[in-house]
């Protein structure tokens, strides 16, 4: 079940509850509101992530090994260039803050293992930053 469901599910039972004890009528309307859908700095550092792994949209639910590290690359910048929480990040990714925490350890690992990879994202960090420079993001 999405978030967005389960969001509704609960406000028809608060509905359903101030109706029942107050006997008022009521119809609650909300909106999700993703606070960097439209920041020209977070699209930017998504679509470089997204070039940089060839995939078409890092968000995609999907398992295949470059959506993945595509999301874990993004996730890893996301932590060491912003002040989001985990659980903040995990919603950005569409993913809960233990799969965040387990992934950005996951890849320090493998920084140790391997210092390509290590200079990849240093690489690609650089490019991030390069076009975040003028409004960094929260």
């Amino acid at each position: 079940m999405e978030v967005d469901t389960k969001i509704s599910a609960l406000l028809k039972e608060v509905e359903v509850l101030i109706i029942k004890y107050t006997g008022v009528p009521v119809e609650i309307n909300y909106k999700i509101h993703n606070v960097f859908e439209n920041d020209p700095n977070y699209l930017g550092v998504k679509k470089i992530i997204e070039e940089e792994f060839y995939v078409s949209d890092l968000l995609v639910k999907s398992r295949s090994f470059e959506y993945v590290r595509a999301r874990t690359f993004f996730m890893y910048w996301l932590k060491h260039n912003t002040n989001l929480s985990l659980s903040a990040i995990g919603t950005k990714v569409r993913k809960n803050h233990a799969t965040v925490l387990y992934s950005l350890r996951n890849l320090n690992n493998e920084f140790e293992l391997y210092p390509n990879l290590k200079r990849r994202y240093e690489l690609l960090a650089q490019r991030i930053n390069n076009l975040t420079v003028k409004t960094p993001l929260l």
